[in-house]
């Protein structure tokens, strides 16, 4: 129940940022994913925490986590040739999951 709750005042909720994430394409070569997620966490109040994974994938890819400290906390899981961009993946796919959940309903007409 405070789950649903959470996502339902998230996709009600009123920003520049999160209404920015609605309308951006996460495959803008030039978006930074890292600094749109910050900004969001900021106006939206959680955190976001991200982790390098020591162990590398059996390709030799670097690994990293984003937590997001929504209710419940959010994982999201990315790979890449080095941190930076295991960590720049990160964010993308945790924008992603963002823009899914905070999707608003469309109205019937």
């Amino acid at each position: 129940e405070k789950v649903a709750g959470f996502y339902k005042n998230l996709q009600n909720a009123n920003g520049k940022n999160l209404a920015k994430l609605h309308s951006t394409s996460l495959k803008a070569k030039n978006l930074d994913c890292e600094v749109l997620l910050s900004e969001i966490s900021k106006e939206q109040k959680f955190e976001v925490t991200y982790v390098k994974v020591d162990e590398k994938t059996e390709e030799g890819d670097v690994q990293c986590l984003v937590q997001i400290s929504t209710m419940p906390v959010a994982v999201c899981y990315a790979v890449g040739k080095d941190y930076d961009k295991a960590k720049a993946e990160a964010a993308r796919i945790t924008l992603n999951y963002l823009k899914m959940m905070t999707k608003r309903p469309q109205r019937k007409k």
